[in-house]
């Protein structure tokens, strides 16, 4: 776990986690995983986040399960 309380409520999630130890340690596969985050994030191979246009079955799966998971945990 990452926190740091320093950010204003108005800065944007991908800000605060491009500022964090967190996101340089994903950078430098010093922690192997998956992050999950909303359409807010840039695409990187360690951060799953919803596909823009889903057009496959598989893909609308994807989605949905993507999302349903990340509900979870913002709650």
């Amino acid at each position: 776990m990452d926190i740091v309380a320093r950010w204003l409520g108005c800065c944007h999630d991908q800000i605060i986690f491009d500022n964090s130890l967190i996101k340089s340690k994903f950078e430098n596969e010093i922690i192997k995983g998956y992050l999950l985050g909303d359409g807010g994030y840039e695409v990187k191979h360690y951060l799953m986040t919803p596909l823009l246009n889903p057009t496959t079955q598989s893909q609308q799966l994807y989605n949905e399960s993507q999302i349903r998971t990340r509900n979870v945990i913002e709650r």
